[in-house]
C-alpha cells in the first residue's frame, strides 16, 4: 500500500492510498475537488497510467506519477493550475514487516493535526523497531488508538485507527538531524497538516 499526499503552494489539499498488485493500482483520494476512488495501470518501468480521473465537481484532473524504488511521486493538474506531489510514498505495512527492523527513529513523538490553521487533534506515538503505536486525542477529548510504521529513511505513516477516527491517514517525513516531522493527513474527506517532534531521550 502506498500513502500519497497532494500539496498546493506547500499546503496539503488531499491524502490518499493506493494498493499496487499485478500491474494495477487502485485506491482512493480524499480532499478538495479530487476523486474519491481511482484505478490505474502500472507499467514495468513504474509509470502509473490513470484511465479516467474526475474531480468531485466534474472537472478533469491530470496525473503524472511514477514509482521508483518504492517511492511514488509526480504532479497533478487541476483546471489551469499545476500542483506538486511531494516525496509521497515508500513501502507499506506488509513490506515493513518483511524487511529488517530498524531503530534509528525509535522514541516518543508528540504530534499535531491541524486544518486551515486550526488544531483538530493531538497524538502521542511510540516508535519501536519501525512499528508505530499511539493514541490520537481530539480537541473534544475523544481518544482513539492508532497504528503505523516508520521506514528506514524516515517516512512516518499512520495507516490505521478505530472508532470515529477510522478514516484518518497521515504521512510525514522525519528530519534525521532534528527528528521533526511534517506532512499531511486526512480525516474522512478533510485534508490538513500533520507535524510531529520526537521527545529528547
Amino acid at each position: 500500500m502506498y500513502v500519497v499526499s497532494f500539496y498546493l503552494d506547500g499546503e496539503p489539499t488531499a491524502v490518499g492510498s493506493f494498493t499496487v498488485a499485478d500491474g494495477r493500482a487502485s485506491g482512493d483520494i480524499q480532499g478538495s475537488n479530487v476523486p474519491t476512488t481511482i484505478e490505474a495501470c502500472v507499467s514495468p518501468d513504474g509509470q502509473v497510467g490513470f484511465r479516467l480521473v474526475q474531480g468531485n465537481d466534474g472537472d478533469d484532473i491530470g496525473l503524472a506519477i511514477a514509482i521508483d524504488t518504492g517511492v511514488m511521486e509526480g504532479t497533478y493538474s487541476f483546471g489551469n493550475a499545476e500542483l506538486n506531489i511531494e516525496g509521497i510514498v515508500e513501502g507499506s505495512r506488509d513490506n515493513r514487516i518483511d524487511e529488517d527492523s530498524h531503530s534509528d527513529f525509535d522514541g516518543t513523538y508528540d504530534a499535531q493535526f491541524t486544518t486551515a490553521g486550526e488544531l483538530v487533534s493531538t497524538a502521542v506515538f511510540e516508535v519501536n523497531n519501525s512499528g508505530l503505536d499511539g493514541t490520537i486525542t481530539t480537541t473534544s477529548g475523544d481518544t482513539m488508538p492508532a497504528q503505523g510504521y516508520v521506514t528506514s529513511d524516515g517516512l512516518l505513516v499512520v495507516t490505521g485507527t478505530s472508532g470515529a477516527l477510522l478514516d484518518t491517514m497521515a504521512e510525514a517525513h522525519i528530519d534525521q538531524d532534528s527528528f521533526e516531522a511534517s506532512g499531511a493527513y486526512r480525516f474522512g474527506d478533510e485534508p490538513g497538516a500533520f507535524t510531529a517532534q520526537r521527545r529528547q531521550p
